[in-house]
């Protein structure tokens, strides 16, 4: 696994911090959630109110995001939230990400009840190397429901 140093200036404390970001590792859905409940409602403690977190817990993980991400996603002051341009391309691109999951999932979940409700027409019951030829060859699909035939071995 690679890692992708990133390099940023923060604008408010004019300090630079480095992170590691290995590549190919998943978002941490929750974190993204976050993010998400701030840019919309603009305002820390309404977002934390509707995903019934802490306001203090929250903020400190969407800047320690920030942080591990390399670049400001919200510029704070004391009194108002906005979303930074780099944050604004973030959330718009999350968002997209999020709805092709959610329509990814629902069909993967309705894909999954269709083969679960099949009835299967053949049934695979054993088979050896070792067995003869004339049974290895009389292999044959079992309709639904089975039949009683029988195969005897020679």
């Amino acid at each position: 696994m690679r890692n992708l140093f990133v390099t940023a200036v923060s604008k408010r404390t004019c300090r630079c911090f480095t992170k590691a970001v290995p590549m190919g590792t998943l978002p941490p859905l929750r974190k993204l959630q976050y993010v998400l409940a701030v840019a919309h409602a603009l305002h820390f403690r309404k977002a934390a109110e509707s995903l019934h977190v802490s306001q203090p817990a929250m903020s400190r993980q969407i800047k320690e995001y920030e942080i591990e991400l390399g670049f400001e996603i919200l510029h704070r002051d004391h009194h108002f939230v906005s979303l930074t341009k780099a944050g604004q391309y973030f959330v718009a691109g999350v968002e997209e990400i999020l709805g092709r999951l959610e329509n990814d999932f629902t069909e993967t979940v309705r894909r999954a009840r269709t083969i679960s409700r099949e009835n299967p027409s053949e049934y695979v019951i054993a088979h050896s190397p070792f067995a003869s030829i004339m049974v290895q060859r009389s292999s044959y699909p079992i309709p639904y429901p089975p039949d009683r035939r029988t195969f005897e071995c020679h």
